[in-house]
C-alpha cells in the first residue's frame, strides 16, 4: 500500500520546500508542489488526448 503525506523538506532552513512524500517499500519519494502540479497537468493532457481519438 502506498502512503502519501504533505511534507516540508528542510523546514528550518532557507531552502525549505513544501510538497508531498510518497512512501513505498523501504523509502519515500519527495515531490515539491510545482512538480506535483506539472505531473498532474501532463496526466490530464494525456487523458484528454486519449479520449479525443
Amino acid at each position: 500500500m502506498t502512503n502519501v503525506q504533505s511534507y516540508t523538506w528542510n523546514p528550518d532552513k532557507p531552502n525549505a520546500q513544501d510538497g508531498i512524500r510518497i512512501f513505498y517499500g523501504k523509502g519515500f519519494l519527495f515531490l515539491p508542489w510545482h512538480e506535483v502540479i506539472t505531473t498532474a497537468d501532463k496526466m490530464v493532457d494525456a487523458y484528454e488526448r486519449r479520449n479525443r481519438t
